[in-house]
């Protein structure tokens, strides 16, 4: 089980062109780890006046460049498992408006033998069960977990890597079956004024001289 996605996020408290990241974003899907990365992309984005959600069956290697401004971000490019049809439903980020939000959902990695159901990946069950959680009262934090560890005693799995974010923070989860695992990863850089958590590390493939933290097995990191 090699599914490998790629996954970029990113905060500040200014505006800020999404263009630079966007190019990191693409190149890391098309030459990073276990590259490409062709079975669809999507970001979602937020500025001072919108908040925009775009998902697309095709491979981001072929998107355009992004030149948005904006304030967060995510962006997430599919390497799906085994055979697959592109399926647009089947697009990361996910989404669910509640409690007056709307939070958004990105996953690396493979759940095995979760409930069958025609068309629903196990990515989206992990979400639904985080979203059930939270209409139960928990909060964003002990939902992810919880579901996470859930699923970690409960299933063979690769990843359960994931964000969660309403696009104000960032619920990072980095959670891998084995702890030797570099496949699936997840760094945080502080860029330019600029909170990002990366899938792969930034100096491979943009020219930044901050240090990237790489998180550890286990860790719930929120920015």
């Amino acid at each position: 089980m090699k599914q490998l996605c790629r996954i970029v996020a990113l905060k500040a408290d200014r505006d800020f062109c999404m263009e630079p990241y966007f190019d990191f974003f693409r190149t890391m899907s098309e030459r990073g780890i276990n590259s490409p990365h062709g079975d669809g992309y999507g970001y979602v984005l937020r500025n001072l006046f919108e908040e925009t959600l775009y998902r697309s069956e095709q491979s981001v290697v072929d998107a355009p460049n992004n030149d948005c401004t904006v304030r967060s971000v995510l962006l997430h490019s599919r390497k799906a498992t085994g055979d697959y049809r592109r399926n647009l439903m089947q697009v990361h980020p996910f989404a669910v408006s509640m409690h007056g939000k709307t939070y958004y959902f990105v996953h690396n990695g493979v759940i095995s033998r979760l409930e069958a159901r025609e068309g629903v990946t196990d990515s989206q069950v992990y979400f639904e069960r985080i979203v059930s959680m939270m209409v139960g009262g928990k909060n964003e934090a002990f939902a992810l977990q919880s579901v996470a560890n859930d699923l970690a005693l409960k299933h063979e799995y690769t990843s359960l890597n994931a964000i969660f974010t309403d696009l104000n923070r960032f619920w990072v989860l980095k959670l891998n079956s084995d702890n030797a695992d570099t496949y699936h990863d997840f760094w945080y850089t502080e860029h330019d004024g600029i909170l990002m958590v990366s899938s792969e590390e930034p100096k491979k493939y943009m020219s930044i001289k901050e240090k990237s933290r790489r998180l550890d097995n286990g860790e719930l990191f929120v920015f």
